[in-house]
């Protein structure tokens, strides 16, 4: 029973893993028609994409950290009042509301330039 279930979890890992490229492949990077980016907007995609692919294992490192980080709050807090945080709450909440809307504001004009142009939808999800 173990060797089969063994056997059955290679073969699920090469299937998965057949076609994937052994080291960093470049992608073409399309431009934004729209309008000019920002100072903060400018950067290199493929140096973004190179760096994520040779520092895969700092994500391991963060998601470790992140649950012993977990695990230790929860015991530190337990026999503890809790804290009060509507306030600190409230501020962050507003603060992703305004940088939601911000964004969307950046966004949108490109988006429905490209949902409305040739190949719209397939365009703005496999191409972009």
């Amino acid at each position: 029973m173990r060797d089969g279930i063994l056997r059955e979890m290679k073969l699920f890992w090469k299937q998965m893993t057949t076609g994937l490229p052994k080291g960093y492949v470049e992608w073409p990077f399309m431009e934004n028609p729209k309008y000019k980016a920002y100072w903060f907007e400018v950067y290199d995609p493929n140096a973004s994409r190179k760096w994520l692919w040779e520092n895969w294992t700092l994500s391991i490192y963060a998601s470790a950290l992140y649950l012993l980080l977990m695990f230790c709050g929860q015991a530190f807090m337990r026999n503890k009042q809790p804290w009060n945080l509507r306030k600190v709450l409230a501020g962050w909440n507003f603060s992703l509301a305004t940088f939601s809307v911000m964004g969307f504001i950046r966004t949108a004009p490109d988006l429905f330039d490209v949902l409305m142009g040739q190949d719209g939808f397939h365009r703005s999800v496999c191409v972009r």
